[in-house]
């Protein structure tokens, strides 16, 4: 069986690939359309065994792509941009352009075989998600309520400025305490009775925020 490897440099609005010793690129557009043609180019006469991508994680621009991978069966490894940097100087690297790093990342991968990532767990990336938004949220619930105590205090605001603020707290409020409800409704379905995650209900309150079930340790 033949093993290829390929090397793709990600942004938000292109994918560069490269495979491991050829030197024309391709560039897809990191668009639900663009990532299906990617996947038909690194399948056409291959397996899905037969070849393995390697990308570097940017921002969430690449999770699309990486979850499209392992629905279609492909191996892909997510590297540590430090590795592949380190590498590049191996090489006495110094062009920095999509196409080079979508070599590069190709040639890393021909030359150390690094695993296959682990998939990501959907469900528990959805949690993770779900809390990151609702910390978002009660930072700019604090913020505001630090904003109105001090409009409050001040005899030159007016009150269309005071009522604005008092609306856009209740409103956060509001949108924090469905965040939680949504979360409270999620957990219990992802736990499926298991008596590990009924142990672990103390933790998993409001006050909580359900943090260890949106964290790669969490049980189970």
């Amino acid at each position: 069986m033949i093993f290829t490897f390929v090397g793709v440099d990600v942004s938000k609005e292109t994918l560069e690939v490269a495979w491991a010793g050829k030197t024309p690129t391709l560039r897809f557009p990191n668009t639900t359309e663009g990532r299906s043609d990617l996947l038909a180019s690194l399948l056409k006469g291959r397996a899905p065994q037969e070849v393995q991508v390697v990308l570097e994680p940017t921002s969430t621009y690449h999770l699309h792509l990486w979850l499209a991978l392992v629905r279609a069966g492909i191996p892909c490894t997510v590297v540590n941009p430090a590795q592949t940097t380190d590498y590049g100087r191996s090489l006495g690297r110094r062009l920095k352009t999509d196409k080079a790093d979508a070599k590069l990342l190709a040639s890393y991968g021909a030359e150390r075989k690094p695993e296959a990532s682990q998939p990501p767990d959907e469900a528990q990336e959805h949690l993770k998600a779900l809390r990151r938004h609702k910390e978002w949220l009660e930072a700019q619930a604090q913020a505001t309520r630090n904003r109105l105590e001090a409009a409050q205090h001040s005899p030159w605001t007016p009150q269309a400025v005071t009522r604005s603020l008092q609306q856009t707290l209740k409103d956060l409020e509001r949108q924090v305490q469905e965040t939680q409800e949504t979360l409270d409704r999620l957990v219990p379905r992802m736990s499926g009775g298991s008596g590990l995650w009924r142990s672990w209900s103390p933790f998993l309150g409001s006050a909580g925020t359900r943090r260890c079930c949106s964290s790669r340790s969490c049980p189970g």
